[in-house]
């Protein structure tokens, strides 16, 4: 009997079939097997071998995790290139040879610690030989797919100025919120490594986008125009936390390790640490938050709480993520951004919540909201976020990027979010949200800080020419300007009074911070509210508590001054004045209740009338003494330091002698041990004079926490004006003067005899014009990130450098000779030079160029114009890393032909003074910043003359 045509066709059917299931059968099995071992093994290692955060990789999510990757990379295989969408983020290429990978993974998370060699593929495709490791305390760094990794270089070859840099596989399931929160930072000017986020290939395959975050050490510091100093690290997580340590890094100062050292000091000193620790310690009083001003700068933490507060990032905890700079010269630490997770999850408002107006995650956070120059610090740098257009400027940045690492996620193999893995479009997703949330916490802060202020005044309880004057919103007034009945025929004080935390009254003198303006009395003066917990937001563990405005009261009393007899005009209006410069009106109440500051140690400052105090004759000075108050010194006035001595000036100094009688600043007796240091320091020495003053003998002055490294010393101070002044003779210390963070001219100044450096310059701009240089122990100008203009100088006897020109300074020179040094001029690490109408004569080597400092990976660029170079041992040596060009010149001896030097067909060997292109031309290359600093100088050259201008 025949079979039926449908079974035949079926037996056929199941005969093809089981023909072929093993080509079906074994990919299906294969995928399983490898979905199956890779799930076993993540849980066995992460899940069991290593707990990762109590508990938080289960077998559950090891499986979905491992299948999603699968799925992916199924799909990702079927792929056509050709389909593959063009990637706009910078790749980062690296080879891992087997072993060193092997390695890396053979003992998670301990074997990632430990470097092994790999390379690093540059954008011309050569290889470089770096050192690789996994980074990260927690799990999802190094646990999933994409792994964090750190990348050393050698000290031969940076990668785009770093020695070493992080690939971070981004946390937050948008991707890009690590690099939002560096850009923030950087509109607050805060020091921060640079960010940017990558695509990171292994060994040709593509390993998905990373941040690529600058690893924090000295060369950051510099670049953020930072002396080097040290920073010190504290991050009690992980492994950390087994060792029994407490977790509190603002209670021990043994738990900060230094990542960067000032190597001026003990290399395992902690002298700066402490004595913040010790601060922290002291109870909540004015007297610690006097000592935590001089210990903080208080304007850099000002910006630092509103960046926080902005991005609502808790991540500086009082155990982990601090970062902190002390600067040796300013004397102060500075935060550094380091991990602040900004926008996370964790941090975004709950339903019905707003964001959090303070962040205070830590005692040192606490300690300062006590200062009302804290808090002011922080509003002003909030409001100038705002209106210079910051938060559009943040979320057009945002959608840039979001919009720029699509295509990179469409290929992305490894897109997860603590092991849980994420599809492109859960991604988009949750970019929105991001966005979302980004927008309305800068919504919600706008609204916080800058409506308007409750404000309101009534009569004061010194009668109708003082006022009371109550504070009611967040926003702070920054002025206030209180209006009179009639102008007064005489000079006008003021004294501000509110009560303390006891009840007591405390009264300030605030006559200094006074103007009139007819009939108006504008005190430039800071007015807030209190902040005070919410009662109705208990804490959240692990969270800043929620603070609320409350009442902030003050009374202001006008008074004639030097005849409180007399009566002021009677108050008819107030107003205020906002950081911007909006003015409000207040409201005038019938009475105002006074209220306490329960929570504020710092409340107003002293700043009573300043007269400046007169010091002539002969001085004697013994020890360290500080002066705040501004000086005049009269001519012909003798200061007799006696050994050791030093005077710190941090108010304005007018010391003007004259020709006939000039000011001395001496030993007190002949042969005796040095004096110390004459220094100027801070922004109240601003606009100090000294003109025909003599320095002689000084050295400088190291003790707890401070140093000033020459007799003369000009520490952050601006327009400082030196001439006719001379420096002789200077001992112990490296430099004659000194300058860092400042803005000088030295005109017509003689510096003779320095033990070292005669004048060092770093991190400043300054103007050296016809000034002498004579038998410098070292070099006779020595500059380091600076911007400097020379002029007219005549430098001789140097037993190193007439000028070193070193790390990232550009200097532009004229009509200066320098003769019978060991190296006419050195320029080094970054930095441009460029001289005119000189002469440098006499010297073993007249121009020297080259590479001395890794950090900045390049040598010294020069450029030389109609120049003369006669009797050198040496005429011109530059290394591959450097360049020299020379137009026009007289170059004797002529140097030899090399690729870094560069000799123009006008230059000639020989000592002719006649140009042979009598005009004035620049080289391309030769583009320094259009300062007028160097504008000024540029315009004195002669073209028409080699070597120095004639004497007119």
């Amino acid at each position: 009997m025949a079979a039926h045509p449908l079974l035949s066709q079926l037996a056929r059917a199941l005969r093809f079939a089981w023909t072929w299931s093993l080509f079906l059968t074994v990919p299906i099995v294969a995928i399983f097997g490898l979905w199956l071992f890779r799930t076993g093994t993540k849980y066995l290692d992460f899940g069991l071998g290593y707990d990762a955060l109590n508990g938080e990789i289960n077998l559950a999510r090891a499986a979905e995790y491992e299948g999603n990757l699968v799925a992916r990379d199924l799909r990702l295989g079927m792929q056509l290139r050709s389909a593959q969408p063009k990637r706009h983020l910078r790749p980062i290429g690296l080879y891992l040879p087997g072993s060193s990978e092997a390695a890396l993974n053979g003992d998670l998370p301990f074997s990632g610690r430990k470097y092994v060699p790999g390379a690093l593929i540059g954008e011309s495709g050569d290889a470089q030989e770096v050192k690789m490791r996994y980074r990260g305390d927690h799990y999802w760094h190094w646990a999933g797919r994409k792994k964090s990794l750190r990348v050393k270089t050698k000290k031969s070859q940076l990668y785009r100025g770093m020695r070493s840099f992080n690939l971070i596989a981004p946390k937050l399931p948008e991707q890009i919120s690590g690099y939002m929160s560096y850009f923030l930072a950087r509109q607050f000017d805060l020091i921060a490594p640079r960010a940017e986020l990558v695509d990171v290939h292994v060994n040709g395959s593509y390993r998905g986008v990373h941040l690529l975050l600058e690893q924090l050490e000295e060369m950051v510091i510099r670049e953020h125009g930072r002396m080097p100093g040290d920073i010190y690290s504290a991050d009690i997580v992980s492994v950390d936390k087994y060792r029994g340590l407490p977790a509190s890094v603002f209670e021990n100062a043994g738990l900060w390790e230094k990542v960067a050292v000032n190597n001026h000091f003990e290399l395992d000193s902690k002298e700066p640490i402490e004595a913040l620790v010790r601060a922290l310690a002291m109870p909540s009083s004015r007297e610690r938050s006097l000592r935590l001003r001089e210990l903080v700068d208080i304007d850099a933490f000002g910006r630092f709480s509103a960046f926080r507060t902005l991005c609502q990032s808790e991540h500086f905890d009082n155990a982990h993520n601090w970062r902190l700079y002390y600067d040796p010269w300013r004397n102060r630490f500075e935060p550094i951004v380091w991990d602040p997770a900004g926008w996370a999850i964790t941090w975004r408002p709950k339903p019905n919540q707003r964001s959090r107006a303070d962040i205070s995650s830590s005692p040192l956070d606490l300690a300062l909201m006590e200062d009302h120059a804290f808090l002011a610090a922080r509003q002003r740098a909030i409001e100038t976020f705002y209106s210079s257009g910051g938060d559009a400027v943040l979320l057009t940045e945002l959608d840039r990027v979001a919009k720029q690492i699509e295509p990179s996620l469409a290929t992305d193999p490894g897109i997860s979010w603590k092991l849980t893995s994420m599809s492109v479009a859960e991604v988009a997703t949750a970019t929105k949200i991001y966005r979302y949330f980004v927008k309305l916490i800068l919504d919600q802060i706008r609204e916080d800080y800058l409506t308007g202020t409750d404000f309101m005044f009534t009569e004061g309880s010194m009668g109708p020419s003082s006022v009371r004057v109550a504070i009611g919103g967040r926003r702070p007034l920054f002025g206030l300007q209180v209006a009179l009945t009639s102008i007064p025929d005489f000079p006008v004080g003021a004294r501000l009074r509110y009560q303390d935390a006891m009840g007591a009254l405390q009264e300030r003198d605030i006559s200094g911070s006074l103007s009139m303006k007819g009939g108006t009395v504008d005190l430039d003066l800071f007015l807030c509210c209190q902040l005070e917990p919410d009662p109705d937001r208990p804490k959240t563990q692990g969270r800043s508590r929620r603070m609320r405005p409350a009442r902030g009261v003050y009374e202001v009393s006008l008074y004639a001054l030097g005849d409180e007899a007399r009566q002021v005009p009677a108050v008819q209006g107030v107003s205020g004045r906002y950081a911007g410069g909006e003015h409000a009106r207040a409201e005038r109440v019938e009475s105002i209740y006074p209220a306490v500051f329960q929570r504020a140690t710092l409340v107003a400052d002293e700043e009573p009338v300043s007269m400046p105090l007169t010091w002539e004759g002969t001085k004697f000075f013994r020890g360290a003494l500080r002066v705040k108050e501004d000086i005049i010194i009269r001519p012909g006035t003798k200061l007799c330091m006696g050994e050791g001595a030093s005077v710190i000036f941090e108010g304005r100094v007018l010391a003007e002698g004259s020709v006939e009688a000039p000011i001395r600043i001496e030993p007190e007796v002949p042969n005796q041990v040095p004096w110390g240091t004459f220094a100027l320091r801070g922004h109240g020495a601003n606009g100090s004079q000294f003109a025909h003053v003599q320095f002689i003998g000084g050295s400088g002055l190291k003790e707890y926490l401070v140093e000033y490294s020459a007799m003369f010393s000009i520490h952050d101070v601006q327009d400082v004006h030196v001439s006719s002044c001379a420096f002789r003779d200077s001992r112990v210390v490296d430099d004659m003067v000194h300058v860092v963070y400042s803005t000088v001219a030295f005109d017509g100044c003689a510096f003779n005899g320095a033990k070292s450096d005669a004048l060092d310059i770093d991190i400043s701009e300054a103007s050296v014009s016809n000034c002498v240089f004579t038998g410098s122990g070292n070099d006779a100008l020595d500059l380091m990130t600076s911007h400097v203009a020379a002029e007219g100088l005549r430098i001789s006897g140097s037993g190193d450098k007439g000028i070193s020109v070193g790390e990232n300074t550009q200097l532009m020179m004229v009509n200066c000779s320098i003769q019978d040094c060991e190296i006419g001029i050195q320029i080094k690490d970054r930095s441009r030079a460029t001289l005119h109408n000189c002469q440098l004569s006499q010297n073993q080597k007249a121009v020297d160029a080259f590479r001395k400092n890794w950090r900045y990976g390049s040598g010294g660029i020069g450029f030389v114009y109609k120049t003369q170079l006669a009797g050198n041992a040496e005429s011109v040596t530059a290394d591959r890393h450097s360049r020299l060009r020379f137009h026009d010149c007289a170059l004797e001896p002529f140097p030899p032909a090399a690729k870094s030097v560069v000799v123009d067909k006008f230059c000639e060997g020989g000592g002719s003074l006649t140009p042979k292109f009598p005009f004035s031309i620049r080289f391309p290359e030769d583009q320094v910043d259009s300062r007028l600093l160097f504008d000024r100088v540029w315009r004195a050259i002669d073209p028409q003359v080699r070597g120095l201008k004639p004497v007119q």
